[in-house]
């Protein structure tokens, strides 16, 4: 197949010309390609080509208090395709008084035969105990080298300082990636505490309770952190110019942090919460939208390469999501924000999402395991059940670094 006549966007820049695909790789790039033969040719004039997306942070069949998040692998990785991401990583978790080889088994059944698109994972860890190291090693061999802890929910999947150094420190010692959910969890507590008495049923209590320093002061922390255990670290889904200008700043100082934003956060603002009835509800997520002033700040920090963006279609409310008398967040689905995002905000971000949603993320999670499931096809060693692959045929995954199917 040739797509000629489009706009095809690159992390250095972005040209008029076309490419062609040979089965199922892309085999040349060019400017002034022809037909040959019978081939066929796709006009994709006025239109953008880029790379498929690489969404680093997904919620997929994930248990939420009583709920699930709102899709399933197969929904899920359908969407995504649909969108132009063709890679997503997800967070498998694992119940109190399992092991981390359970959560990652209970996300494989999850998963296994029902992908449309390149999947990988990173293992959430919600504690730190006497065998936790042994479970780490374990891990990396099953081909997970990224991992995720959370400063909050202490009472549930959350860690407290304590262990999240040492895993920080093992982390070095693995050669491994540490992302952190940053917010300063007994703050929320305490606020949430507070506001529930005042008035329980009020949705503007949900962004009251994480104003912009609880998350700017968690990442402050994660990062000093991280500089003491001289460990990379990767920030998710940044959501306020203070917590912005810490990583920075960091940057400036030549730390290893690596930090992503969302689209939620860069097209929608907190005054979604003020809808009439319970329309706000479909806007509730964590951390919450926030001010114009911080929307501004992150499109900068996507522009200077303080942030990126993973591509995010993470989950949200939905048939099977965190409220039942919840709809699903507007928006979701359009993977690029193109009709509702772009438009809107009146600024050609095509190269911004190219650089940040596959460059970026590729450099962020390089090591990073995953594997292709397209109901057959062969599969990334680096998520094989049998262990790593050992070929010259591996994949070569913008994210994982194998061999098996081209870039």
């Amino acid at each position: 197949m040739l797509i000629k006549n489009g706009i095809i966007v690159t992390e250095d820049g972005r040209f008029e010309g076309g490419l062609r695909i040979r089965d199922g790789k892309i085999t040349a790039v060019g400017t002034e390609l022809e037909p040959e033969g019978e081939e066929e040719v796709l006009d994709a004039e006025g239109a953008y080509i880029l790379p498929g997306g690489v969404d680093v942070h997904t919620h997929i069949d994930m248990p939420a208090g009583e709920c699930m998040t709102s899709d399933d692998y197969l929904t899920g990785t359908r969407a995504a395709v649909m969108g132009g991401t063709t890679t997503v990583m997800d967070f498998p978790e694992y119940d109190e008084g399992e092991t981390l080889m359970d959560g990652l088994n209970c996300w494989r059944k999850k998963s296994e035969g029902r992908a449309y698109c390149d999947y990988g994972f990173h293992m959430t860890v919600s504690g730190w105990d006497e065998g936790m190291k042994e479970q780490l090693v374990r891990m990396k061999e099953q081909g997970i080298t990224s991992f995720k802890a959370y400063t909050a929910y202490q009472d549930g999947i959350g860690v407290y300082d304590e262990q999240l150094f040492g895993i920080l420190q093992e982390m070095k010692e693995l050669d491994t990636l540490l992302c952190v959910h940053c917010e300063n969890g007994d703050v929320l507590r305490r606020l949430q505490r507070q506001l529930r008495e005042e008035n329980a049923s009020d949705i503007r209590n949900h962004p009251k309770s994480r104003p912009n320093l609880t998350e700017k002061e968690a990442v402050s922390r994660v990062i000093d952190f991280a500089a003491m255990a001289d460990v990379p670290v990767y920030i998710v889904h940044v959501s306020t110019k203070e917590a912005a200008e810490v990583i920075r700043q960091a940057k400036q100082r030549g730390q290893r942090v690596y930090a992503e934003t969302c689209p939620q956060y860069l097209l929608l603002d907190e005054s979604l919460y003020d809808l009439p009835g319970f329309e706000s509800a479909k806007y509730v997520l964590s951390p919450p939208l926030r001010t114009k002033a911080d929307q501004e700040a992150l499109w900068k920090a996507l522009a200077d390469g303080s942030l990126f963006l993973p591509v995010s279609w993470a989950e949200g409310p939905g048939e099977r999501g965190f409220h039942k008398d919840s709809k699903r967040n507007p928006g979701n689905r359009d993977t690029y924000g193109t009709d509702a995002g772009i438009r809107k905000q009146e600024r050609d971000t095509s190269g911004e999402i190219s650089k940040s949603s596959v460059y970026r993320t590729g450099k962020a999670l390089r090591s990073s395991s995953c594997k292709r499931d397209d109901k057959g096809g062969r599969r990334c060693g680096s998520g094989h059940r049998e262990g790593r692959c050992t070929s010259q045929d591996q994949c070569r995954n913008a994210v994982s670094g194998c061999r098996l199917y081209a870039v």
